[in-house]
């Protein structure tokens, strides 16, 4: 945002901050005309003039000195209720302004009510924060207003004062019907409920629906089914990040011939490891797979018969044990998926794997993307993050249904 459009907005603020100060300061003004007028204190003067003479006393200046005691306190009165009424305004935000940095919150929260049509992301996880770096990507101009528990959030997240004071930070219970409206969600064209908590996301997206019943929701939930129990409206819908990620991944695979006929491995059974499951079977019924989690009972849990689906096992244990890894046949299997939440895990076993079959094609989730700079993948070994893709897919969707 350009300097100088800072500089009105800041304005604009300050204005919105000392408005209930100003109606004040008019109300005494009004009062003490209508007092004087009443009292026939300047009996030849019109309304207006005795209106002016009221102002006049608000600082101070010299007035005829009019009929009756009134005008005689009103001097001496209206200069002390002016500056508590005024100064308390002037003193508040010149505070709030000149010192936003150590009062950043608060100022945060005034920024956040001159937006409109702008967007709202609540939870910043790793996948709300990738949703807000994709939105700056494609417009570095747009509106966004996070909601999180977190302080500092900007700092964290890289993001300038200057260079991007289009994005403010409340901080807050996402689930809050006060931190919503503090976020000005009733002005929004666009909320985002990102957290990993599906509870929170639903209670946080029916506060938002019944804050501001026109704005496009968008509700992630880290569980996919629970979406079947779920009626989307055209202005509300819900998403799996994983369910995405997994159909992409999948894909990628599939295209690149790279789904064989010996068992695949996919080592930590969470909610992206199910879904990448269910896509191959999905794709081909009859692809032997070795699901490797510390979980009991894993396959009646997926839902999966034995009878219906004798080419897949379970190998119980910790995937970061190399006696697992090489019971799960690591040691003949041409791919080995690594889906756990926990990036030291995929890593540990990543590296376990490699040793193991190095001619494998090994792919290893990584939950939080900055991790890749620091890692250079080879032919066999690749990275991926279920919230980049995901979050770019989402972005696009977002903006087709805004135009």
């Amino acid at each position: 945002m350009h300097k100088l459009a800072i500089i009105w907005r800041d304005l604009g603020i300050v204005g919105r901050a000392v408005w209930p100060n100003l109606t004040l300061f008019a109300a005494l003004l009004l009062s003490a005309t209508l007092l004087l007028w009443w009292s026939k204190s300047y009996p030849e003067a019109h309304f207006l003039e005795v209106l002016v003479n009221a102002f006049h006393m608000t600082h101070l200046e010299a007035v005829s000195p009019g009929k009756g005691a009134l005008p005689a306190v009103f001097i001496f009165v209206l200069p002390v209720l002016t500056i508590i009424i005024l100064g308390e305004g002037a003193l508040r935000v010149a505070g709030v302004y000149l010192q936003r940095r150590q009062h950043r919150e608060e100022w945060e929260l005034m920024v956040a009510k001159t937006f409109a049509g702008h967007t709202v992301i609540c939870g910043l996880g790793e996948l709300g924060r990738t949703i807000c770096i994709h939105m700056l990507e494609k417009n570095p101009l747009a509106q966004i207003v996070l909601v999180d528990v977190v302080g500092d959030l900007l700092i964290d997240l890289g993001l300038d004062e200057i260079q991007h004071s289009n994005v403010s930070h409340v901080r807050g219970d996402m689930t809050a019907q006060a931190t919503l409206e503090a976020a000005n969600c009733q002005a929004a064209g666009l909320m985002v409920m990102s957290s990993g908590d599906d509870g929170h996301n639903l209670e946080a997206g029916g506060k938002a629906r019944g804050i501001n019943p026109q704005a496009q929701i968008w509700i992630r939930l880290h569980r996919s089914q629970v979406s079947k129990l779920l009626c989307p409206t055209e202005k509300t819908h819900f998403f799996s990040p994983y369910r995405s990620e997994a159909e992409k991944l999948v894909a990628d695979l599939d295209g690149q011939g790279r789904i064989p006929a010996t068992p695949t491995v996919i080592c930590g059974l969470g909610e992206l490891g199910r879904a990448v499951c269910t896509c191959l079977l999905e794709r081909n019924p009859l692809t032997p797979l070795v699901l490797v989690d510390v979980r009991k009972n894993l396959l009646a849990d997926l839902g999966f018969d034995q009878s219906h689906y004798p080419h897949v096992s379970h190998k119980w244990g910790d995937m970061t044990s190399k006696a697992t890894l090489e019971g799960a046949d690591c040691g003949t299997a041409q791919l080995i998926v690594l889906t756990s939440g926990d990036d030291g895990h995929n890593l540990e076993a990543g590296v376990k794997a490699r040793e193991i079959n190095p001619q494998a094609k090994i792919w290893i989730r990584l939950h939080r993307s900055q991790v890749a700079k620091l890692i250079c993948p080879t032919d066999n070994v690749h990275f991926f993050s279920p919230y980049e893709r995901a979050a770019d897919t989402l972005v696009a969707a977002m903006n087709t249904d805004a135009s």
